[in-house]
């Protein structure tokens, strides 16, 4: 049993680097002036080694199979009928690359993954911020990075730092802040509402790594998160009135200091926070483009777009090419309108339901109005960038229609979990033979 463990400890690092090979590779800050065959490439290289390691136990689910097939079928006829060839080999290979990591990692197991790397990339991010801050001089000693605008950035390793004019903010390793926050938020949503113990820890950094984002969409989301995580506890869990008062006393103290907080804030904070929503809903005839009033404009543009053509789809060029037509841009950042534009009516379909079906299963235990509010949440979140061929986001898809596995679980599967590997950690201290078994039913 030991050597199992081990074994199935080597190849879950490999599931850690498949799952931030596919995060960085296609949220990297540097790694956008790369997107197509070379980072795909390299993609490849570490899923083909995961599913080798985990050749025995890949399980491809018949809902998720019609799924991926589905969506093959749909982006080889819009991007045929829009002459967008290398297009469809990109997207191809990036819906197979989520595809191949549902087939062998459970959703159980993911949400493990997710949320211990989001953890971690969150304390690393914050440490890198914090010595921008009180330190900035360091920076000078790591490689400047550059997007794929050529601004600048310190490279340190799982954390950039971008020198903005007005204001530092934590970018992560993504390509901008307000990327990050959707991931940030994401692993909220996970630890939240899906596991048994709730991990405080990872909790609290991960929500000071939101923070520091500045994001006002990952503002607005981490609030709504942690309100529907109340309303939750007070109303749809069978709570003593005691411990009711206390959550009604935390919630007024986090509200009321969160009001103290932002009149303090400098101007220009402010501003970075909500007044490019102030700006864009004033009577004012300013053309001033926040990232607010772009992203008001991708939700209104991008049902423009769909109406165009609504079963096939304009393609990733034509509906960019549409977007800069009529705004001067090409920033499309709405991901579940994105869906239906790009693609057509079947993929927007698939896509959006996979995510609600993904909220109201067992994983989450939670009744449907608290699914349905968490399901708007993600919806909020997935609209503030262009997520409609990333492969992480992908994931969530596919598990979405995975059929939920009763009974036992797989040895390797019960291997990964923290509590399990404690036992036969301790286990082995006491036992000189592989004698350990481990026996865990699936509720």
């Amino acid at each position: 049993m030991r050597s199992i463990y081990k074994y199935e400890k080597k190849k879950g690092y490999l599931e850690y680097a498949y799952l931030f090979g596919m995060l960085y590779m296609t949220c990297g800050y540097a790694m956008n002036k790369y997107v197509g065959w070379f980072a795909l490439t390299l993609l490849f290289c570490l899923s083909g080694l995961a599913v080798v390691m985990r050749f025995s136990n890949i399980s491809v689910d018949k809902n998720t199979a019609v799924v991926f097939l589905i969506m093959i079928l749909n982006i080889l006829v819009t991007f045929l009928y829009n002459k967008e060839s290398k297009n469809f080999f990109i997207n191809f290979a990036q819906i197979l690359l989520a595809f191949l990591f549902v087939s062998i990692v459970s959703f159980q197991n993911f949400v493990q993954k997710f949320t211990k790397l989001m953890y971690f990339l969150a304390a690393y991010s914050l440490i890198v911020y914090l010595i921008a801050l009180l330190i900035p001089q360091v920076l000078t000693f790591f490689p400047i990075t550059y997007n794929i605008q050529r601004l600048p950035a310190y490279n340190l390793g799982f954390s950039v730092v971008v020198q903005e004019s007005n204001m530092l903010r934590n970018n992560g390793f993504f390509w901008e802040p307000g990327a990050y926050q959707t991931f940030l938020n994401l692993a909220l949503i996970f630890l939240l509402f899906t596991k048994y113990k709730i991990e405080w820890k990872s909790i609290f950094v991960i929500t000071f790594a939101i923070v520091t984002t500045y994001s006002t969409t990952g503002y607005i989301c981490a609030g709504l998160i942690y309100i529907v995580y109340m309303w939750q506890r007070l109303f749809e869990r069978q709570e003593k009135n005691n411990k009711k008062l206390k959550l009604i006393f935390i919630f007024t103290i986090l509200f009321t200091g969160a009001v103290i907080t932002y009149s303090i804030l400098p101007n220009y904070v402010q501003h970075q926070l909500f007044g490019k929503v102030s700006i864009y809903f004033s009577d004012s005839d300013s053309i001033y483009a926040t990232s607010s009033s772009v992203r008001f404009d991708a939700v209104k543009y991008a049902v423009e777009a769909f109406k165009k053509s609504p079963y096939i789809g304009l393609g990733r060029e034509g509906f960019q090419a549409y977007i800069e037509q009529i705004t001067g841009r090409n920033v499309i950042t709405c991901t579940p309108l994105n869906w239906f534009a790009v693609y057509g009516v079947v993929m927007g379909i698939l896509c959006n339901w996979g995510f609600f079906l993904l909220l109201i299963k067992k994983y989450f235990s939670n009744g449907k109005m608290v699914s349905i509010l968490l399901w708007c949440i993600v919806i909020l979140l997935l609209s503030s960038e262009d997520y409609s061929r990333n492969p992480t986001i992908l994931l969530f898809v596919f598990y979405g229609y995975q059929v939920q596995k009763k009974g036992k679980l797989r040895i390797q599967e019960l291997l990964e979990f923290p509590e399990v590997q404690s036992v036969i950690v301790q286990s082995s201290k006491e036992n000189s033979e592989d004698d350990i078994e481990v026996v865990c039913s699936q509720n």
